[in-house]
């Protein structure tokens, strides 16, 4: 009841049309979902689009009431990026969470990705960990922004075993998530490198930003994941 009255209400504010480019993976279980993070809407559109019950794991950071309570009520693991007993705290809630039946969403970039070379930033590893540990799959899934339309596309279920290694499998899924993104881009009309301004990202990062001016830029920053 309270999912079906947060989806509608965050119908209502949308200000994108979702181009769904393929159907959601038919799943056994619960998962976790590892979504490309570059703007506010983000989190709010997966609300809407993931089905079920599932809890957002997301830094501690300045937030506007309503999109905390939004969050909130929706189910969210809180950490803080630079702290290592926040981190530990939020992978055992992690569990839980998914111990309960429940599945979870999470930015493995760890940040937005405002790059303008770089399709995915670098992941965080805990989405590996926590997969292994818990036992359950991975669904990829990439947002992206054209003019008024959010195109969605979910990859492949990715399967972690316990005695993979992580660190293929991290590589693996970024390559996955900026795959889904070069896919969606490869949808788009064609436009001439000598048509598009020199200065086009960066008026595209401050429009970004503008949109949620609550938003510390150079904090995030400094949460990328380095290597």
């Amino acid at each position: 009841m309270f999912k079906s009255l947060l989806k509608k209400i965050l119908k209502g504010q949308r200000i994108h049309k979702f181009q769904e480019i393929n159907e959601h993976p038919t799943l056994k279980s619960n998962c976790i979902y590892a979504a490309n993070h570059s703007c506010k809407w983000d989190g709010q559109y997966l609300m809407e689009l993931i089905p079920g019950e599932f809890s957002f794991l997301a830094g501690k950071q300045r937030m506007k009431f309503i999109d905390r309570f939004g969050l909130t009520w929706n189910g969210i693991i809180w950490v803080d990026r630079k702290d290592k007993k926040s981190k530990k705290a939020s992978k055992h809630k992690m569990r839980k969470t998914l111990a309960r039946g429940k599945s979870l969403c999470i930015f493995p970039e760890g940040t937005w990705n405002l790059e303008p070379s770089l399709l995915m930033l670098p992941l965080y590893w805990g989405v590996i960990e926590i997969a292994q540990s818990a036992n359950v799959p991975i669904v990829p899934v990439c947002l992206e922004y054209v003019d008024d339309i959010c195109y969605v596309k979910y990859g492949d279920v990715i399967t972690v075993d316990k005695d993979s290694d992580k660190a293929e499998y991290i590589q693996y899924l970024r390559d996955v998530l900026a795959t889904l993104k070069w896919d969606i881009w490869e949808m788009l009309p064609e436009c001439r490198r000598s048509n598009v301004e020199e200065d086009y990202w960066d008026i595209e990062i401050q429009r970004r930003l503008k949109e949620y001016k609550l938003l510390d830029y150079e904090y995030e920053m400094s949460c990328v994941r380095k290597g």
